[in-house]
């Protein structure tokens, strides 16, 4: 397994084909932790997370965190 700790798949460059990107990745073993660059591309971050849930739950609390403390 590997996981990306950093990508930005919730940039408007995947949306075309996100759900395509998502799951190649979780076929190959890679988990994602996506991080927002303000506040609402990190909240699109934690729908995406929600969308997968049990999938990338490590990067969801990680995000969460970061939401709280702003």
């Amino acid at each position: 397994m590997l996981i990306d700790t950093h990508c930005h798949i919730n940039f408007p460059q995947f949306k075309a084909d996100l759900e395509a990107v998502i799951e190649r990745a979780l076929e190959k073993g890679i988990l994602m932790i996506v991080a927002g660059t303000d506040v609402k591309s990190s909240l699109y971050a934690v729908k995406l997370a929600e969308r997968h849930e049990g999938k990338e739950k490590v990067g969801k609390k990680h995000l969460m965190k970061m939401i709280e403390s702003w």
